[in-house]
């Protein structure tokens, strides 16, 4: 199973930040604004300020690998955060994506050859990433907002997601 929410019981719509990263940090309150991602078993309920701004990156990184291409696969590596250290390999075509989670820590436990694998469509992981940031972009004009470092790359892969 495979679901994606967002709690919010804060949020201050911003107009700038140093990046992307940083607008979340000063948008939304640490750490009760949420981000959570069911797979199957596991929720990994993150902080959107400080723990999910920090894994920001690694997440459109696969986004933006889904848009670009219709078959593929990889591996993406999340660590150095008190929710979750893995990996995550994935294989996709232009239907059906199947994450497979290799974990090495989950929720401050260690976890030693534990997995976790879910299948799923493409459009449904790509669509639950759209509206969460649909509904984040009330707060954060992804489109608009003015960077002091003016790397554009984050703002471009969240515009493709938002268009698909």
């Amino acid at each position: 199973m495979w679901r994606l929410e967002i709690k919010l019981v804060s949020g201050n719509r911003i107009l700038s930040a140093t990046d992307i990263s940083h607008a979340f940090e000063i948008a939304f309150e640490y750490p009760v604004d949420l981000l959570n991602i069911t797979l199957n078993e596991k929720t990994l309920s993150m902080p959107l300020a400080y723990v999910f701004s920090d894994l920001l990156y690694d997440f459109l990184t696969i986004i933006n690998d889904l848009l670009d291409h219709q078959s593929g696969s990889g591996v993406y590596g999340f660590s150095q955060n008190n929710v979750f250290d893995a990996d995550w390999h994935l294989e996709w075509n232009e239907k059906i994506l199947t994450i497979k989670v290799i974990w090495r820590m989950y929720q401050g436990k260690e976890m030693h050859h534990s997995s976790t694998t879910i299948v799923l469509e493409k459009q449904v992981f790509l669509e639950s990433w759209k509206t969460a940031f649909n509904y984040l972009s009330s707060i954060i004009d992804f489109k608009n907002i003015q960077l002091k470092y003016n790397d554009d790359k984050e703002k471009i892969i969240i515009s493709r997601l938002l268009e698909v």
